[in-house]
């Protein structure tokens, strides 16, 4: 069977396929750019429970309390 001959579905799933094994393919980067990535590398490095320890933000006064009774110290 030729690839115009197969159902749609059929040349969906195989282009999705080796579009996702190219990717995979690929080598990982040397670094993690910026944002969320480097915020969990910082929390998993200093082994923090909430992103609230490495990175401040507007945090809600319910996320300082919630924080202060586990013995979370959230960033303000």
């Amino acid at each position: 069977m030729v690839a115009h001959e197969l159902p749609t579905d059929a040349r969906r799933w195989r282009s999705h396929a080796s579009t996702a094994a190219s990717v995979a393919s690929l080598p990982l980067p040397c670094r993690i750019s910026g944002g969320i990535g480097h915020t969990r590398i910082y929390m998993y490095v200093l082994r923090k429970a909430h992103i609230g320890e490495v990175s401040v933000t507007a945090w809600p006064d319910e996320v300082h309390r919630i924080g202060e009774e586990r013995n979370i110290h959230v960033l303000r």
